[in-house]
């Protein structure tokens, strides 16, 4: 059966030291299996299909994973009986931030992160949940509440019918009665309150079973249709009991734990290269570590013998202030690094010819195609028509798959230049050539255009006709 989330725990001498008082906390971890229904619903175990910031989701042997860093059992709690019995899924959040006092199991904590689960499968287009930046607060007798920033993604409602994200605000998800299991020093497990628990939802609150009970009223009447009945008993059968929240799991940071330190590097790159980051942990050889660009998740990886190499995607031009997470293990504590990312100025090549020679009665046409190894450039080239010191004509002309054809129109006889230049730096493009322009000299009365030189010309020469 399950234990009342009331259920007071006798703290004793020997667990409480007198001399305690309440400390700033600021490695703090949080770890939660939210309920049994996540492990076993009617689809199977839920989805944790993304977490952000200092947030990461545990995989149990629920869902094929090897996680041994929280552990609940049937009988005690809502976890379902499997055999050989099987480990549950949880979402882990580090860096926890605030006050506590490890003696009485009083605290005030904040974890910034998300996490997304959704109940159901990726086919069902269904909306995510995400739940983000936890804050805890207990009093000396363990009662307290935890309160998390909860939004319904997009998606399809139960009825089929396209339905929009919405913020729901910061909601109050778990409560807690008074007791609260003191493990170790600085490590408590948190009942939350359920069973007794009672709601007005559509379907009824079913009370005939023996752990008939809802999360926070407020919280599941915030749910949509499709979603509310996963935390109140609906029904006096079928999964019901699986039903109740999980406890949760708060371990303070403050004894106990290998000290880790994180470094991470991330090699210069140019625009639309993919961009990589190495990060190494001292203290451990494997876990999940995370690297992110402010609040900007970028990518994940697992350690292997303390080190993972975790792609960045292509970024922007400039310069990317880099945060490595690494989330900590059973016995090590979660640690931080930084770096800066500088993502360069594609390298291009622009290549100019007059494909038709213009006349004094005809217009010609040139090619401008602008080459890169790492992009395809985009936007307008400009092609400048001089003769002498000036330019008697500007064209310009839209690349499309790094070229463009512009049309020449009439020209007197005589001998002209033709420059051409790429479009001008920023996003979108991002890129620029790393040794000036090229031009085509042209006559209106030259041969054919196979003869015409194309040479390289300085962006730097104090007279922009000039070839090299």
């Amino acid at each position: 059966m399950l234990v009342a989330a009331a259920t007071p725990v006798v703290l004793t001498a020997t667990s409480v030291p007198a001399h305690a008082a309440p400390q700033q906390v600021s490695g703090a971890t949080f770890t939660w299996g939210l309920n049994g229904y996540a492990q076993k619903g009617v689809f199977g175990p839920w989805r944790l299909p993304a977490s952000t910031g200092n947030a990461t989701p545990l995989l149990g042997t629920t869902s094929n994973g090897s996680q041994s860093e929280y552990a609940a059992l049937p009988g005690d709690t809502s976890m379902p009986a499997s055999s050989p019995q099987r480990t549950p899924n949880a979402v882990k959040f580090v860096l926890g931030t605030g006050t506590a006092d490890p003696a009485t199991g009083a605290m005030t904590l904040a974890w910034s992160g998300s996490y997304t689960v959704n109940a159901y499968p990726a086919s069902y287009h269904a909306p995510d949940e995400i739940y983000a930046d936890p804050r805890l607060t207990t009093a000396a007798d363990g009662s307290g509440a935890l309160t998390l920033d909860v939004t319904i993604g997009a998606g399809v409602d139960i009825d089929g019918n396209p339905s929009p994200a919405r913020h729901l605000g910061r909601l109050t998800v778990l409560s807690f009665g008074a007791g609260a299991d003191v493990v170790s020093g600085d490590t408590f497990r948190l009942t939350p309150a359920y069973q007794g628990v009672t709601v007005t939802e559509d379907p009824a609150q079913a009370t005939c079973s023996g752990t008939w009970g809802s999360w926070p009223a407020a919280f599941v009447n915030a749910m949509p249709a499709s979603v509310s009945p996963h935390f109140y008993s609906s029904s006096c059968g079928g999964l019901n009991d699986n039903k109740p929240p999980l406890p949760v799991d708060v371990d303070l940071g403050l004894t106990g734990q290998i000290a880790t330190t994180t470094a991470v590097s991330a090699p210069s790159t140019r625009f639309g290269q993919v961009a990589t980051a190495t990060v190494t942990v001292s203290g451990t050889t494997t876990g999940t570590v995370a690297v992110r660009s402010g609040s900007t998740e970028l990518g994940r990886a697992i350690l292997t013998d303390g080190r993972a190499t975790v792609a960045l995607g292509r970024r922007a031009v400039g310069r990317h202030p880099l945060t490595a997470t690494y989330f900590g293990g059973v016995a090590t504590t979660p640690s931080t690094g930084a770096t800066t990312l500088v993502v360069a100025k594609a390298a291009s090549a622009t290549a100019l010819a007059v494909v038709t020679k213009p006349t004094r009665t005809r217009a010609g046409s040139a090619r401008v195609t602008v080459t890169s190894p790492t992009t395809t450039p985009t936007g307008r080239a400009t092609i400048r028509v001089g003769k002498g010191a000036q330019v008697v004509r500007t064209l310009t002309g839209a690349l499309r798959s790094g070229r463009a054809t512009v049309v020449v129109p009439r020209l007197a006889k005589g001998r002209y230049q033709l420059v051409a230049s790429p479009p001008p730096p920023g996003p979108p493009p991002s890129w620029w050539p790393e040794r000036g322009l090229l031009s085509a000299p042209c006559r209106g009365s030259a041969p054919a255009p196979s003869r015409s030189i194309v040479s390289r010309c300085t962006s730097a020469s104090s007279t922009p006709w000039r070839c090299c």
